[in-house]
């Protein structure tokens, strides 16, 4: 009967933990590979008697641990969400400075993750050395296309 309840209370735990990952976790690419590994958590869980697995002992901290360590990975995966964006948005704006003949010396994008999770542009600055008023004409016109926002662009002597 102490075998029941302690698995019982894993599948419980098991489900809780998993629900609160997914709640956490950001839309998007990285949402389905969160909901796989929450679902191959919980499914280790109700099988646990079947394959002769011992069940872990249900302690209140661990539950409070879990809770921690899966802000911090929500954290981390924010993270590099943000800078995984901004890299790309730098490389995509940087490629088109130089297709159009100008010269691109950096490109800086600020993505913003509010309080809700929602993941957006906030500014886009781009440095360049030589620069007719044509050429900053084409790139306010991609960067607004591309990424909805007018960037700011200093030309640098």
């Amino acid at each position: 009967m102490e075998n029941l309840k302690s698995w019982a209370v894993c599948v419980v735990v098991s489900s809780a933990v998993a629900a609160v990952i997914e709640l956490l976790a950001p839309e998007g690419g990285g949402e389905k590979p969160v909901k796989f590994i929450t679902s191959v958590f919980v499914l280790f869980a109700f099988v646990s008697p079947f394959a002769d697995f011992e069940p872990l002992p249900f302690e209140y901290t661990q539950g409070v641990e879990d809770f921690v360590e899966a802000n911090e990975l929500q954290e981390q995966i924010e993270s590099q969400a943000k800078d995984s964006l901004e890299a790309q948005i730098k490389s995509m704006l940087s490629a088109y400075i130089e297709s159009i003949g100008a010269v691109c010396e950096s490109v800086e994008a600020d993505v913003v993750i509010n309080s809700d999770k929602d993941i957006y542009l906030d500014s886009i600055t781009v440095f360049i050395s030589d620069g007719d008023e044509e050429a900053k004409r084409k790139i306010t016109d991609y960067s607004r296309e591309n990424f909805g926002i007018v960037p700011e662009i200093k030309v640098r002597e």
